[in-house]
């Protein structure tokens, strides 16, 4: 579920769209030099170690986002503030990023390209309205269903690359609305200051039927909301609703990118 804000269009980074789906190779990581007093290797990096905070463990969780294959976009953390959760609901809101994690980690390992991953097949197989962002930067003369995919991948390594680039951490925090699994205000899409903040609902936290899995697709799903994606104010008993991009993200992360398989558990509810 999203809340629309205005905002200014802003200048993008089309020109990544021309470099080809090999990139440049990172080089691998130097092998590792004398211990330090730790008894780690000297120079060892630590999780979200750039960050400075006073978050308790409890209170923050760190996304690791692998290179794209291109020195443009390296490998990088982001630091998430956990806020307004009870323990319990703090578990399962790390299990969903790590969850996300996952599923983000695949869709790099299995191509340079987002495009040839098992996360664009799903998307291509399964949308069919909604593929821009309600006001895109995005030249119209280029369209196309690929172009959406690349750049829908894209707007999500941007929010990651922001939070990263600047060492704010982005906020996921609880809501005592009901009816919903989560909501963000709209954004906009390219490479700039749309931070990733969203919340996630209690009640269905609180529910063991809705899984961390599920939880980590709403995450794709609010994601997408803050980069300007939308759908129509339906619901997932309409099958237009199911085949936008941000509703068949989410669902792409749930099913683990299988198209048309059937979650068993409770309905999903408002995003």
């Amino acid at each position: 579920m999203q809340f629309r804000t205005s905002y200014k269009g802003l200048a993008s980074a089309i020109s990544f769209l021309a470099i080809s789906s090999c990139g440049s190779q990172v080089s691998a990581p130097q092998a590792s030099g004398p211990l330090s007093l730790t008894g780690f290797p000297q120079g060892t990096v630590w999780p979200c170690e750039g960050y400075y905070h006073a978050l308790k463990a409890e209170q923050r969780e760190c996304l690791r986002i692998p290179s794209t294959g291109s020195e443009l976009h390296p490998a990088i953390d982001v630091l998430i503030e956990l806020r307004d959760f009870s323990p319990s609901q703090t578990v399962k809101v790390k299990e969903a990023i790590y969850e996300f994690g996952l599923h983000w980690e695949a869709m790099r390992a299995e191509s340079s390209s987002p495009n040839d991953s098992s996360f664009a097949r799903c998307l291509d197989a399964n949308v069919n309205n909604r593929m821009w962002p309600t006001v895109s930067s995005f030249p119209e003369e280029h369209r196309n269903k690929r172009a959406a995919i690349f750049w829908a991948v894209l707007n999500i390594q941007y929010i990651f690359e922001y939070h990263a680039r600047n060492k704010i951490p982005l906020v996921i925090a609880g809501t005592s609305r009901e009816g919903i699994m989560g909501e963000a205000y709209s954004g906009s899409d390219g490479e700039n200051t749309a931070n990733g903040d969203l919340r996630l609902a209690y009640s269905p936290l609180d529910d063991a039927r809705y899984t961390s899995l599920m939880f980590a697709g709403t995450l794709m799903h609010e994601w997408f909301h803050r980069k300007g994606y939308d759908h129509p104010d339906t619901g997932y008993e309409d099958t237009e609703y199911l085949a936008s991009l941000t509703v068949a993200a989410g669902s792409c992360v749930r099913s683990r990118n299988v198209p048309g398989i059937m979650l068993t558990g409770p309905a999903l509810l408002d995003e």
